[in-house]
C-alpha cells in the first residue's frame, strides 16, 4: 500500500484510476466461497485482469520513469539554460550600463560642444552684425556728408553770386553817391588837417548822461558858436568830435562811454544846427590821455574844426 502511494505521482493519470481496484482484490478473495474451486473460478478473471493491470502498470511505470528522467534532464537543461541566460543577461546589463554611461558622457560632451559652438556662433553673428552696422553707418555718414557738401557748395555758389551782385550794387551806389556829392558841392574835400577852431565841453550835465539828448546850457552855447563858425566856411571844412573819460572804469567801458558822449554832441549839431553828418566824425579816446591832461578829471569833449 505504501509502495503504491509512493509511486502514484509518477504514474500517468490514465493508470491511476486502477489503483483503488487493486487494493480491493484481497477482500474480494476473502468474501467469496471458501472452496478452492470456487476461488479459482472466481479469481481467474480477476487474476487475468490483475495481470493485465500489472503489465499495464509496469509499462506505465516504465514510461513514467522515462518521462520523469526526461523531465529531470529537461529541468537540469532548463536550469543550465537559465543560468546561462542569467549570465548573458548580467553581461548584457553590464554592457548596457557601460554603454549608458558612455552615452551620458557623450551627451555631456555634446552639450558642452553645442554650448561652445553656440557661444562662438553668437560671437561671430554679433561681430558680423556690428560690422554691418558700422558699414551702414559709415555709408550713411558718407552720404549725409556728401549731401551736406553739395548743399554747402550750392549755398556758397549762391552766396558768391549774391555777394557779387551786392558788390556791384555797392559800387553803383558809391558811384552814385560820389556823383551826388559832387553835384551838391560836397565831393572830395581839401582838408589839410589844420585846426582852425576848437572848443572844449566840460559841463557836468553833458559829461554824466549817456546818449542823453540834453546838454548843459554853457555847452549848447559853445556848440551854437561852432555851428555859426562853420557855416561861414562854405563846404570846405570838417568837424572832429573827440570824447575823453577819467580812468575809473575798464578800457572797454571808458571807450564806449567817451564815444556815447561824443555822439550826443554830434546829434545836437546835426538835429539842432543842420550840420551834415558827412561833415562830422566821432573819435573816442577813452582814458588814454588822463596822465597828460592836467586841468581836471579828463572828462571832456573836444570839438575841432579842420580845414
Amino acid at each position: 500500500m505504501h509502495l503504491l502511494k509512493s509511486i502514484t505521482p509518477s504514474i500517468p493519470k490514465r493508470f491511476q484510476q486502477a489503483i483503488p481496484f487493486l487494493t480491493l482484490l484481497p477482500f474480494v478473495a476473502l468474501t467469496g466461497c471458501a472452496t478452492p474451486d470456487n476461488v479459482a473460478q472466481q479469481t481467474a478473471p480477476l487474476a487475468d485482469q490483475l495481470q493485465t493491470v500489472n503489465q499495464r502498470l509496469d509499462g506505465g511505470l516504465s514510461q513514467a520513469l522515462n518521462l520523469a528522467q526526461d523531465a529531470s534532464r529537461q529541468a537540469t537543461a532548463a536550469q543550465n539554460l537559465a543560468r546561462e541566460v542569467d549570465g548573458k543577461v548580467a553581461a548584457l546589463d553590464a554592457r548596457v550600463g557601460t554603454q549608458a554611461r558612455q552615452l551620458e558622457s557623450l551627451a555631456g560632451d555634446l552639450a558642452a560642444l553645442r554650448a561652445s559652438q553656440s557661444g562662438e556662433l553668437q560671437r561671430q553673428v554679433n561681430e558680423q552684425v556690428e560690422q554691418q552696422v558700422a558699414q551702414k553707418t559709415a555709408e550713411a555718414e558718407a552720404r549725409a556728408l556728401a549731401a551736406a557738401n553739395a548743399r554747402i557748395q550750392a549755398a556758397n555758389q549762391s552766396t558768391n553770386g549774391r555777394l557779387d551782385q551786392i558788390e556791384k550794387r555797392l559800387a553803383e551806389v558809391a558811384r552814385m553817391a560820389e556823383d551826388a556829392l559832387a553835384a551838391l558841392g560836397l565831393g572830395p574835400r581839401k582838408i589839410f588837417g589844420k585846426v582852425v577852431h576848437s572848443t572844449t565841453l566840460t559841463d557836468d550835465k553833458t559829461m554824466y548822461p549817456i546818449n542823453s539828448p540834453d546838454l548843459g546850457s554853457k555847452d549848447m552855447a559853445k556848440l551854437d558858436a561852432v555851428a555859426d563858425y562853420v557855416k561861414k566856411l562854405d563846404v570846405n571844412y570838417h568837424i572832429g568830435i573827440h570824447g575823453h573819460t577819467d580812468g575809473l572804469g575798464s578800457d572797454d567801458y571808458n571807450y564806449d562811454l567817451a564815444k556815447a558822449r561824443a555822439e550826443v554832441v554830434k546829434g545836437y549839431l546835426h538835429e539842432q544846427k543842420g550840420i551834415p553828418l558827412l561833415r562830422m566824425s566821432v573819435i573816442s579816446h577813452g582814458a588814454t590821455d588822463v596822465s597828460a591832461y592836467r586841468q581836471g578829471s579828463n572828462r571832456r569833449i573836444v570839438v575841432e574844426v579842420l580845414q
